[in-house]
């Protein structure tokens, strides 16, 4: 959402299509071979391949992998010019913004024409097969969307055929769960992504008698261990994350007196609000070494006698997941970072609800199912951000950059997450709507460059269209969210966490429900605060939607204030609701396996916890200038006591 740090501003260069009269991007083919590339990319293309990585002029990121424009002189990460080793030009290169898009896309679209043709072929390298599956979903990152569609059937054809051959497939699991694949073809490609994972394990183990995968039937306990259930949490993401922004206080909110809670963080400290605030509140929050194995890391939290053992990350960037492949708990979870199934026979449970992961979907899954009673993402809205409520303190829209009358729309997801289905349902919702305007990220620059073409091409003046940049801290972002009129999510990868942030802010949204996990997410937010009328269910309903209500302005108040009421008593933001269910489930986890080891025969089942009913009574958040936000429990002893309808769960 608002969770990137506010990259300096670019320098000034040269600007639009006839700033560089007679420079283009591509001056040459792409060479055929990598080590050819690789000569070119060190003596012509003025490529950095620095220790310290370079600011993208585009994305604000630093990245090791840059091209510096020979017109502007600004540095564009390979990201966001949709540039590898094998399209790189064998010339001067020009940016999209120097050279004009169209044309950089056309030189583009040569140079990777000679690429996919390679592919095809059968006749590249590992290297150059993974280079050419990253440059798609660079495409898409990049709103590249005419190269994309090109392509996107390429990798397709590739993967599928890996599939059948039991290969390794070159898409990420992450990168998979944006593209138009089926429901299968995604399952299987995070099935044989953890199954790698776990074959190196297992032939480390063949090869050294020494070395130890725990059988979960089989784990015992020392002597005198605690009697609560210990939980373990593995991320790498307790730090300035989305993850620890929406798990803060639900960690923070576990009964005590059955729950002991240990954090491993596998990643380094960045000194955020979020970090300081779980280290100083869990007493058992350990960082493991990130130049320890696998193997020793297992052991720490085998040595500490976890008993269920939750996996935040899956197939999500920083993961460890040949941590939970070891098996150093009896029972492993996957939850929250990614939308689908792991595919690893050594997690057991994955955290969904009714909406994202429909019964009718479930074999899809290699986990058994955790069915949450409402949605299945938690968050900490009410205990960090209760600042948005209080209307004196929210901006402007001068303040922002908005116009002062008319409807504003807005889409704070990612730009890549806009497909060209969901962008033309914008144009036309603009062209009903007279004077809106539609606010967005602005990230990466060259994503805006093609969406302002694309707009001007169907009629639509740049005018229409307001850039964000991020914002730090967080509540800053939630307030200018405020300003919005109407959140119109995208389709194939919905708002997550930005989908609970609008909600947060008071901004109705019109989402549609998909097909798939990742697609279902908004309806799963609508339903649980309370509000299943923002869900269309197809791309003539959301476009109704979405005029309808910016053209009546009473009816577009009398929704913006029952979502701004059922904010303070739905489910989707009573934290401690979400908990006390989620510990129900718990409970259940562990008396399952009990069962287990009792009966060799005896099989895992989907879990249905126990709604406890609206618990809205949560910890808040203070304002203090002096040692930044810190968590109160103001509640005392009634955060740790269990809901009247909850099963108890002794824990021998």
């Amino acid at each position: 959402s608002a969770h990137v740090a506010p990259a300096p501003a670019a320098p000034t260069g040269a600007q639009g299509a006839g700033a560089a009269q007679g420079v283009v991007p591509f001056n040459a083919p792409p060479a055929p071979f990598v080590e050819v590339a690789i000569g070119i990319a060190a003596s012509v293309c003025d490529l950095a391949h620095t220790h310290s990585p370079t600011l993208c002029s585009s994305c604000g990121f630093h990245e090791p992998e840059s091209s510096r424009c020979g017109t502007c002189r600004r540095w564009l990460c390979f990201g966001c010019a949709c540039l590898s080793l094998q399209t790189l030009p064998a010339g001067e290169f020009a940016c999209p913004e120097c050279v004009g898009v169209d044309v950089y896309d056309e030189e583009l679209g040569k140079a990777l024409a000679v690429v996919r043709r390679r592919v095809r072929s059968g006749k590249t390298s590992i290297g150059e097969m993974d280079m050419f599956s990253q440059l798609v979903y660079d495409l898409q990152a990049a709103c590249a969307w005419h190269l994309f569609d090109a392509n996107i059937g390429t990798l397709i054809d590739v993967v599928q055929a890996q599939i059948e051959d039991k290969q390794v497939p070159i898409v990420a699991p992450f990168h998979s769960v944006h593209y138009p694949m089926t429901r299968q073809m995604v399952a299987d490609i995070a099935r044989l992504h953890a199954d790698q994972r776990y074959q190196e394990i297992l032939d480390k183990a063949g090869a050294d008698e020494d070395y130890t995968i725990w059988d979960p039937k089989l784990l015992a306990f020392p002597e005198g261990r605690p009697q609560r259930l210990r939980i373990g949490y593995v991320s790498a993401d307790f730090v300035n994350h989305p993850t620890a922004d929406l798990m803060q206080s639900a960690l923070l909110l576990h009964d005590q007196s059955r729950f002991e809670i240990f954090l491993y963080s596998i990643s380094r400290d960045d000194t955020s609000m979020y970090r300081q605030v779980l280290k100083r509140e869990i007493s058992n929050f350990k960082a493991l070494p990130n130049k320890a194995s696998d193997k020793k890391c297992a052991e720490m939290i085998r040595d500490d006698g976890v008993h269920i053992l939750i996996n935040l990350n899956s197939h999500t960037a920083g993961e460890r997941n040949g941590i939970f492949a070891h098996r150093p708990a009896p029972v492993q979870v996957v939850y929250l970072a990614y939308p689908g199934t792991h595919g690893a026979s050594y997690l057991d449970y994955n955290v969904v609800d009714r909406t994202v992961s429909p019964e009718d979907q479930r074999e899809h899954y290699s986990e058994k199912l955790v069915y949450m009673p409402h949605c299945y993402q938690t968050n900490s809205f009410k205990d960090l951000y209760g600042e948005v409520l209080d209307k004196s303190l929210l901006p402007t829209r001068q303040e922002h950059g908005l116009p002062a009358e008319g409807i504003v729309f807005c889409t704070f997801n990612r730009l890549g997450r806009i497909t060209p289905g969901i962008f033309q349902a914008w144009i036309e919702i603009l062209k009903q709507v007279p004077n809106s305007v539609i606010w967005l990220y602005k990230h990466p620059n060259t994503a805006v460059l093609r969406l302002l073409d694309t707009a001007r091409t169907a009629g639509i003046d740049a005018s229409r269209f307001c850039f964000a940049g991020p914002v730090m801290p967080k509540i800053e972002h939630l307030k200018r969210l405020t300003l919005a009129d109407v959140y119109l999510d995208t389709l194939v990868y919905n708002g997550h966490t930005t989908g609970s942030d609008v909600l947060w802010a008071g901004v109705p949204m019109v989402t549609i429900q998909g097909d798939t996990f990742p697609s279902r997410v908004g309806a799963s937010l609508a339903r649980a605060v309370g509000m299943p009328e923002m869900i269309a269910f197809d791309m003539k309903q959301y476009v109704e939607k979405a005029v309808n209500l910016a053209l009546d302005p009473e009816s577009l108040r009398e929704m913006r204030e029952k979502l701004q009421g059922l904010r303070l008593t739905a489910p989707l933001f009573d934290t401690k609701r979400w908990i006390h269910a989620f510990e129900d489930a718990l409970g259940s986890m562990w008396q399952d396996h009990q069962m287990r080891q009792l009966d060799p025969d005896f099989q895992l089942e989907d879990i249905f916890p126990e709604d406890p009913g609206e618990m809205h009574e949560v910890g808040v958040c203070d304002n203090d200038d002096k040692k930044g936000k810190k968590w109160k429990e103001e509640k005392g002893d009634a955060l740790t006591q269990p809901a009247k309808n909850m099963r108890k769960t002794t824990f021998p």
